[in-house]
């Protein structure tokens, strides 16, 4: 039978070949600089995440723009209208409208030129202490046929 020993080596502080910056902490305390990081990254990482969300969901409504435009070449418009809000309404966004017989969209046919569909919409951020800012949001998708 043969019997594995197991050597433990200790590292000096004048050694070279590895820094001991990284190991100055050996109680697993935290120093000022370490605490300043952390915080800056949470308040970083949490600024982010709040003003990201509108922006995927304006991309989100663009794209829902994008393949109704399509469809307006061989639907009717009411038919994509109704797909429209509806699809926009999953994602959680209501159109402005400057009263209440008015849905928001708007789809331009004009003659010799492409069909247009466009809204508006806003979008408000709380923050933590009382913060607000409000995105206005204009998606807009231009047909590539006439």
């Amino acid at each position: 039978m043969k019997i594995r020993t197991l050597t433990l080596t200790t590292i000096n502080k004048n050694d070279t070949n590895f820094s001991m910056k990284y190991l100055r902490s050996e109680k697993g305390e935290l120093t000022l600089k370490t605490i300043v990081i952390l915080l800056v990254l949470a308040v970083g990482g949490y600024l982010g995440w709040k003003m990201a969300v509108p922006f995927v969901r304006y991309q989100q409504v663009k794209e829902v723009f994008r393949n109704q435009v399509a469809q307006l070449k061989t639907a009717k418009e009411p038919v994509v209208r109704k797909e429209t809000l509806k699809q926009v309404a999953e994602l959680g966004v209501e159109f402005y409208t400057d009263d209440d017989y008015d849905d928001g969209l708007r789809i331009i046919r004009e003659e010799d030129q492409p069909i247009i569909m466009e809204a508006e919409y806003e979008h408000m951020v709380y923050f933590i202490g009382g913060f607000e800012y409000k995105y206005v949001f204009y998606p807009q998708k231009v047909a590539k046929w006439k």
